[in-house]
């Protein structure tokens, strides 16, 4: 996996949170229609699109979380040495 700084990671990450949050309102918004309209969106697959996000999603928190790991046990050092 290529080396991205934190602030890309994070831009990335609130990019893909909307476009979950999108989708997610186009799913809730035409999860149902009549029988005689053909429907703008297929369901089924916003929410596979949906899941595939979330779990990049999931990558890009984690890589952050690795990446701040560092400044996390220097911080609780310094707490403890108080």
């Amino acid at each position: 996996m290529p080396t991205v700084s934190l602030s890309k990671d994070l831009k990335i990450k609130n990019r893909v949170a909307g476009e979950i949050s999108r989708l997610s309102k186009l799913t809730c918004r035409h999860n149902s229609y009549r029988e005689d309209v053909v429907p703008q969106y297929d369901t089924a697959k916003l929410l596979e699109r949906i899941m595939e996000l979330t779990n990049a999603l999931v990558t890009i928190k984690l890589s952050i979380i690795l990446a701040n790991a560092d400044v996390h046990y220097h911080r609780l050092r310094l707490m403890e040495n108080r």
